[in-house]
Order: C-alpha cells, then sequence, then structure tokens
C-alpha cells in the first residue's frame, strides 16, 4: 500500500496549521505591543511556540514518509522503534 498520499495530505494539514499559528501569533504580539498589554504579548509568545509542534509533526512526517531501505526493509513509518537505544 503506498501511503505517499496520506502523507502528503498530513504534511499539507500541518503546514497549514502553522501558518495560522504564526498569523495568530504576530496578530496577539502587535496588538499586545500596540496596547502596551504584556500579558497579550506574552500569549503572542505562547501562540508561536504552539507552532513548534508543527515544526516537529512536519519532521516527523518527514523521516516516516522514506521508503524502505536496506536498514528499514519495512519503510521508516516506525522509525522509534529503530533507534538504537530502544
Amino acid at each position: 500500500m503506498d501511503s505517499r498520499p496520506r502523507y502528503a495530505n498530513i504534511r499539507t494539514v500541518l503546514v497549514i496549521v502553522l501558518v495560522l499559528n504564526v498569523a495568530v501569533a504576530l496578530s496577539k504580539a502587535i496588538y499586545g505591543y500596540s496596547i502596551n498589554s504584556v500579558s497579550m504579548l506574552a500569549d503572542g509568545f505562547h501562540s508561536l511556540f504552539d507552532g513548534v509542534s508543527n515544526v516537529i509533526g512536519l519532521a516527523g512526517i518527514y523521516i516516516a514518509s522514506k521508503p524502505a531501505d536496506k536498514t528499514h526493509p519495512y519503510g521508516h513509518a516506525k522509525y522509534g522503534r529503530s533507534l538504537p537505544w530502544r
């Protein structure tokens, strides 16, 4: 079964959510700065760091979508199980 379309869909969703997180973060930070509200500015930074989870998800999808090779005959979808310390 070819899972490339599935990974492409997941990647698309993660990119869209990342863009939206950055937009919300910038909006909150700019508004917080303009009204001199430390709490709103902090919430903007909090929203920005929510986008970090999307970047981690994108890195995971990149690794998981690699095709099978010599050391991973069934592909990289279960990448965590092939780590040397597991």
